[in-house]
C-alpha cells in the first residue's frame, strides 16, 4: 500500500546505497532486479536519465514494447507501488542511449 508521506530510500546508509540499481536500457527487451522489496512490497523511485524514452513493466514480459509498457520520457523521475513478490522489472527503448535507476523504499 503507498504511504502517504515522502519517498524514504531503504539501505540509503553508508558509502554505497544498497537499495538500488541501474542498467543501461537497449532496444531490446532486458530484466533488471530490483533491490529485495519486503512481502508486501513497497515503493520505487524510477530515474531515467538519456536521451531514450523507455518501457518497463512489472516480472519477466519478453514482449514488452514502448506501445504496451509503462511509458516514461527521458530525464523523469516518478515513483510506483512495488506489488510483493515483484523481484524484476522488465525494460526496453527505442535505442540506446538512457539509463534506468530504482530506488526502493516507502512512501511517494
Amino acid at each position: 500500500m503507498q504511504q502517504d508521506f515522502p519517498f524514504q530510500p531503504r539501505g540509503a546508509t553508508g558509502t554505497t546505497p544498497t537499495a538500488n540499481a541501474s542498467l543501461a536500457v537497449t532496444a531490446s527487451v532486458q530484466q533488471i532486479t530490483i533491490p529485495a522489496v519486503s512481502n508486501d512490497g513497497g515503493t520505487m523511485r524510477i530515474v531515467v536519465s538519456g536521451t531514450q524514452e523507455i518501457a518497463w513493466s512489472y516480472g519477466v514480459s519478453s514482449g514488452l514494447s514502448l506501445s504496451n509498457g509503462v511509458s516514461m520520457l527521458a530525464n523523469t523521475v516518478e515513483s510506483f507501488a512495488i506489488p510483493g513478490g515483484i523481484t524484476q522489472l522488465s525494460v526496453v527503448a527505442a535505442a540506446t542511449g538512457s539509463t534506468i535507476r530504482v530506488h526502493v523504499g516507502d512512501g511517494q
